[in-house]
């Protein structure tokens, strides 16, 4: 276990590490990401991934980062004033690869539309197929499929749903279930969770779930018999964990 502190000259929006703890990716305001190595010798140097440039009046870009579970794929977009995701495929690199190293081995593509304005997160749901979850700061959840039919070819993107969030207000947060990304969660601000089965057809039918307009997040949850599965958690002034099938679960002591 370390500490690892870096100092940028702009404001960090976001950070990501991939699950094998082999690179951060950290979101500045003004649309970089950049990378570090953290395996190598020296993982305060950080080099430049790529960079989202701003299209409209905001410059000041709120970048979000997202790394698919196989820590080969990472995707990334902004909130507001771009409407363009980058995708990063990395290559094999020794372990203790410097961050310059990690980048000249990897891919970059991109694609830019409307519909991929405020990028959540991404969701891998078989070998180099994956899912995008899009649409934070507007009433509209757009889910995006992003799939690469042989390893030297490049992504194919193409909007799968764009499902509509509560009317109260634009969407904040959201995310994907299950091991195949077959489910989609999103909350629109003063709003409820709704809940979709993607896997059901081109216009699936939403659940919207009780009690859960102070919940931030929808998890799989594993434990003792009867408290695991689908868990919201939030809560105003105390941590709330409910479970989605109705099974009681322990009280959280803070």
């Amino acid at each position: 276990t370390y500490g690892l502190e870096l100092r940028f000259t702009l404001q960090p929006t976001c950070v990501a590490v991939a699950r094998n703890g082999a690179y951060a990716l950290i979101g500045t305001t003004d649309g970089s990401v950049r990378l570090c190595a953290l395996g190598a010798k020296s993982p305060k140097t950080c080099a430049l991934l790529g960079q989202l440039v701003s299209r409209g009046l905001n410059t000041s870009l709120l970048v979000t980062i997202s790394v698919a579970d196989d820590c080969r794929t990472v995707f990334a977009g902004a909130q507001k004033g771009a409407t363009e995701v980058l995708a990063w495929t990395f290559g094999s690199v020794p372990e203790q690869a410097t961050a310059q190293q990690i980048v000249n081995a990897t891919r970059q593509e991109s694609r830019t539309d409307p519909k991929l304005r405020g990028f959540v997160c991404c969701a891998r749901r078989a070998a180099d197929d994956y899912r995008l979850l899009c649409g934070r700061g507007i009433k509209s959840a757009h889910v995006w499929r992003c799939q690469r039919e042989d390893v030297n070819a490049g992504l194919v993107w193409r909007l799968e749903h764009d499902l509509t969030t509560q009317s109260c207000g634009s969407l904040v947060c959201g995310g994907f279930l299950g091991a195949a990304a077959d489910a989609v969660w999103a909350k629109a601000e003063g709003g409820s969770i709704r809940l979709w089965k993607t896997d059901a057809g081109p216009d699936p039918e939403h659940e919207d779930l009780k009690q859960t307009k102070t919940a931030l997040a929808v998890l799989e949850a594993s434990g003792p018999e009867g408290t695991g599965g689908r868990v919201t958690v939030g809560g105003s002034d105390a941590l709330d964990v409910a479970s989605l099938a109705g099974a009681k679960l322990p009280r959280l002591a803070l």
